[in-house]
Order: C-alpha cells, then structure tokens, then sequence
C-alpha cells in the first residue's frame, strides 16, 4: 500500500490542507515515513488524523488524543487487522481516559463498569470504531492507486 501526501490525506479524510500541517506541527498528527517526495503517511497516519478530527470535533485536547493514539498505535496495522478478526473494533473513551484495549460490541453495550461510570459520574461516552475507520482509509487508498494506474501512460515492452 503506498504512502501518502498532505494533499492525498486532505482528499481521503475531508480535512483541509491547511489544517493537517499546523496538526503536524503542534504533534497532532506525525508523518512516520519521509521519502523523495518529503513527509508522507502511512495508513497508520492517516487513521491519527481521522481519529484527531473526530476527538477534536468534540473538543477534545491534545493530551485526549495522544491517550486515544497510544492505546491505537499499540497494535500497529497488523495487529489492528488481527484484533478485527477477533471482533474486537471499539476505542472507548469515558470522559477523558481510553479503555486500554480494543473492545468488542458486548464488551462496550453490556458493560456495568462504563454503565456505573456514566451513571454515577456525569461522563461521556465515546466509541470509536477503528475497523470501519481503517476500512473506509484501507479502500480510499485503494482507490486512489487504481485511479493512479489508469492514468499513467502504457509502457511499450522493450526489444532487443
């Protein structure tokens, strides 16, 4: 799977341009693969930055995101794809603290531990689902490399 460029991500999350490099700066968000091209992200990058805007949206701060990030980065790309396989696809967030874990739908619905906490605490409740996230990345960048290939031009096969 290729890697990927400001303005590529800007395409595949709906976030500006002009937001995701002040996010790269303020450490948001980070580009772990640097090539020829300069800072480009992996899938793995762009789930942050999808994951920042959602966390953000619901104004949460930088230190909520990093929590969120670090339980995520964890698994890293295969083992996320191993943790699915397991049905296991939830990040919750109580408040402001992750669950340290990948958690299944049982796990987040029939919970009397978030139940009480909610209940007795006053705190939100918010489930991320990474696997539908990745899912909708994993399919963007799929897409976007067969859109790539239709258009680069045919090469003739050499003779000798």
């Amino acid at each position: 799977m290729k890697n990927l460029t400001f303005l590529e991500v800007a395409e595949i999350t709906g976030i500006p341009e002009g937001t995701l490099r002040p996010w790269e700066m303020w450490g948001y968000i980070g580009t772990s693969a640097p090539d020829e091209r300069g800072e480009v992200f992996t899938p793995m990058d762009v789930l942050r930055a999808a994951i920042v805007r959602t966390l953000r949206s619901r104004r949460h701060d930088k230190t909520v995101c990093d929590s969120v990030w670090r339980v995520i980065s964890h698994y890293n790309f295969q083992g996320l794809r191993a943790a699915f396989a397991k049905d296991r696809r939830f990040i919750v967030l109580v408040g402001k603290v992750p669950i340290p874990v990948l958690m299944k739908d049982e796990d987040v619905f029939d919970n009397p531990v978030v139940d009480l906490v909610t209940a007795e605490g006053g705190y939100e409740v918010l489930c991320l689902d990474i696997q539908t996230a990745l899912g909708r990345i994993v399919s963007a960048i799929e897409k976007l490399e067969a859109e790539q290939r239709a258009t680069e031009p045919a090469t003739e096969p050499a003779t000798s």
